[in-house]
């Protein structure tokens, strides 16, 4: 059924009309709330800061298609205004092709531009798709380079087994699989890259389980997650957070600190 704008009491018409909007408005929030909840729960920080560094782009686009929606629909008003239904269908049948068109033209450009966007915004390399795209023959021949250059030499991976992550673990005299003992997801975690990395067939030596945060006020004991994993941890780390914090803050390694607190001392005995 048709509702003519025109006549009537103008605050009855208007707030049937607004109300599916804010409701449109709301689970619109509703999504983006959803989307933060599964990607920081399922997925990790890095994901959830990238779907954070992108959003300023998705309102863009959404923004620019809904404005062009919004123009389509003057036409279509006026024809309605003027009585002319065949009119108006022409128009709303022009609205639906010009629709499509915008949003296939949109998607194309963003394709083409998104990672100069992203440059441009200042995104941390971690939180783009292009950090993970580094040539891993390229990286292979740094780290042969670096060890010309120094005695040890650290690579920070992330918690994933890509190829560069593995090419890494190959070429690596030691690896040091760090875990936390917090709650029973990350647990399983632990347990599964464990096991993966067992599978790769590396000498035993090589590769040092270290619990980290082993004080960490949690009722999971470490026996049990030693049972779990159906070994011990090579070297515990405890729980403490403001020196950690500070080195962070400072730049300053724990281990090069001249600390003498706990963790300083436990980082330097694993050196």
């Amino acid at each position: 059924m048709l509702q003519n704008m025109t006549e009537g009491a103008p605050l009855k018409l208007i707030i049937p009309f607004t109300v599916p909007l804010l409701i449109g408005n709301v689970f619109q929030q509703l999504y983006n709330i959803a989307d933060i909840i599964i990607v920081g729960r399922t997925i990790g920080v890095n994901a959830l800061a990238a779907v954070g560094a992108v959003s300023p782009l998705f309102m863009l686009t959404m923004v620019l298609t809904i404005g062009l929606s919004n123009g389509f629909t003057v036409v279509t008003g006026q024809r309605y205004g003027a009585q002319d239904m065949q009119g108006m269908r022409r128009s709303i049948a022009t609205c639906v092709v010009l629709s499509l068109f915008f949003v296939l033209l949109i998607i194309g450009i963003m394709h083409l531009v998104i990672d100069p966007m992203l440059v441009m915004m200042n995104i941390p390399p971690e939180l783009m798709e292009d950090a993970y795209n580094v040539a891993v023959e390229d990286c292979k021949k740094l780290i042969e380079r670096l060890r010309l250059m120094y005695d040890y030499v650290i690579v920070d991976t992330t918690s994933m087994f890509s190829v560069l992550n593995l090419a890494m673990l190959d070429l690596s005299t030691i690896v040091t699989f760090l875990g936390v003992v917090d709650f029973i997801p990350t647990i399983k975690n632990m347990k599964i890259g464990n096991d993966t990395v067992k599978t790769l067939n590396y000498d035993t030596n090589k590769i040092r389980l270290v619990l980290n945060r082993s004080d960490a006020k949690t009722r999971i004991s470490m026996d049990d997650v030693e049972r779990l994993l159906g070994q011990g941890f090579y070297h515990v780390l405890p729980n403490d957070f403001q020196s950690a914090s500070e080195s962070i803050v400072t730049g300053v390694p724990l281990a090069l600190s001249g600390s003498d607190n706990v963790l300083a001392k436990e980082i330097r005995v694993l050196i």
